[in-house]
């Protein structure tokens, strides 16, 4: 991914998810567009960043896939207690943008249903 998307961030305050950041790990290129077009930021080094709880809780948050969950930036989002979401997450939150009603990112239900596992069962692997 450019480091020139995670630049560019739209400014309205009005956008579902102004003000909040996500780091992305396994996903195309248009999920990251999608967070931009709603009002987020996209960390894509997160080297560059600071990570502890006062400037994450509430603020950052992880895009991936339940199959990169051995990758670094996954296990990092884990240690940190970075909330944890799946791409599709981002997708149903663009699709209800363009409907009459605003899209809430923090709808219990849909947060709830697009959690990303933190850890992996021992009887089931």
């Amino acid at each position: 991914m450019s480091s020139i998307i995670s630049r560019l961030q739209k400014r309205d305050v009005n956008l579902p998810l102004h003000g909040l950041s996500f780091v992305l790990s396994g996903v195309k290129p248009s999920i990251a567009e999608s967070i931009i077009n709603l009002g987020g930021e996209v960390i894509d080094e997160v080297g560059r960043h600071v990570i502890n709880r006062s400037n994450v809780e509430g603020k950052l948050f992880f895009i991936s896939h339940a199959t990169c969950r051995r990758k670094l930036k996954y296990i990092l989002a884990v240690a940190h207690g970075v909330p944890m979401l799946h791409y599709s997450w981002v997708e149903e939150l663009a699709a209800q943008q363009k409907g009459e009603d605003p899209p809430n990112p923090f709808d219990s239900d849909l947060f709830e249903r697009k959690r990303l596992p933190v850890g992996l069962s021992i009887k089931t692997g």
